[in-house]
């Protein structure tokens, strides 16, 4: 038998690489082209317990909008999940080829 006495525990939580924790939601960058974000799109995601669903993105999203897809987040200890939130994010091109340039003439002057 030892002496009674206090038990200190320390837990240190490490970032995960694509989910960030907000109390019991989580929040991730989903990347999309350009075509993806204006046009729309459905996209499979893979949730942080592993399953993969597919989510729709609609069109015209602007870069940063955030989408919510409810019950995906992190378990609830009296009831279900927190949510997981998607913020789109798109980079605009660096460079443009001659067609390119001509389908964004054609688009733009009709």
């Amino acid at each position: 038998k030892g002496i009674n006495g206090d038990l200190y525990v320390v837990v240190n939580i490490l970032p995960h690489s694509k989910f960030k924790r907000q109390g019991n939601d989580l929040g991730m960058v989903l990347d999309l082209n350009l075509y993806e974000a204006w046009c729309g799109c459905k996209k499979m995601i893979e949730c942080i317990d592993g399953t993969k669903i597919n989510v729709t993105i609609p069109e015209l999203s602007e870069n940063g909008k955030v989408l919510r897809v409810p019950n995906k987040g992190m378990p609830v200890e009296s009831y279900g999940y927190g949510d997981l939130y998607l913020q789109a994010h798109y980079e605009t091109p660096k460079k443009l080829s001659n067609k390119q340039k001509e389908l964004l003439k054609q688009f733009y002057t009709e």
